[in-house]
Order: C-alpha cells, then structure tokens, then sequence
C-alpha cells in the first residue's frame, strides 16, 4: 500500500501605488501611500492511495487588498537614495476577511528629472480568510524577497 500528498502553490502579486509627501527637503521626503495589492493564488492538493486519488482540491483566486503605508527616503546625492516603507490594512470584502503588512528597505538611481530605477527587499505578510460556504478556507503567507521598480515622477 501506498499514500502520497501533493501540493503546489503559485503566488503572483501586483502592486499599484501613489504617494503624497508631507515634507520635503533638499536630502528627505517623507509621507503616506495609497495602493492596491492584488494577490492570485493558485493552490492545489492531492492525496492518492494506490495509486488512486481519493482526494483533491484546486483553488484559484484573485484578491484585492488596498494598503495605506508609511515611508522615508533619503538622498545620499544627487544620484543615489535610500529608504524604506511600513504599510498594513486590513478588510472585508464579500467572502474575503484579511490583513495585509508590506515591509520595505531600498535603494533607487534616479536616471533623470522624472525616471528612477530601484532595487529592494521586502516581506508581505497575508492573513486572509475566505468564506466560502460551507467550507472555510484559511492562509497564512508571508512573501519575503528581492524586487525592482521603475518610477516616474511627474515634474515640480
């Protein structure tokens, strides 16, 4: 006789975001942030006896969750600056309950007047519940890692 379980899970976010800075100076800025995290999970489970599957699930979801963050940079010159972002909300939304924290350090080259390019590390941590009758579906995810970005910076 023989058991197997398998799983596989594919995570892909999207992040849209806009900024509004409270202070300026020639070397710092700091404000708040408005966005919209989507997060498309793809989860699949199968349990086999065997070599007959006795139980399987598929699960495939797209999740808005809107995010409001705190965040600070600082120019080391011209060029090269560095900072970092805090971000949480939490919400309910149809069958969806969830919270969703976003941590970032980075460090951005700014191409020109309105073009920086960036590199950086962050941790998203996603508690979300779904109800969805009658089963109720929990996850805990947390999604550390390196990112890119590209902003644009419309003029003064």
């Amino acid at each position: 006789m023989s058991t197997s379980v398998s799983s596989d899970l594919e995570i892909t976010t999207y992040i849209f975001a806009v900024d509004y800075a409270f202070h300026t100076s020639d070397t710092t800025e700091w404000g708040v942030g408005a966005g919209l995290h989507a997060i498309d999970l793809d989860i699949k489970f199968e349990g086999t006896l065997n070599d007959l599957t006795v139980a399987s699930s598929e699960e495939d979801f797209l999740a808005p969750l809107p995010n409001l963050r705190l965040y600070l940079k600082h120019a080391i010159n011209e060029k090269w600056m560095v900072g970092g972002s805090l971000g949480w909300l939490g919400a309910n939304i149809d069958d969806y309950d969830g919270n969703l924290v976003v941590g970032s350090a980075f460090v951005d080259y700014r191409i020109n007047d309105n073009w920086t390019l960036g590199a950086g590390y962050q941790v998203i941590d996603i508690d979300l519940k779904i109800d969805d009758s009658p089963d109720e579906q929990e996850y805990n995810i947390e999604l550390p890692g390196f990112s890119l970005n590209l902003t644009y910076s419309i003029p003064k």
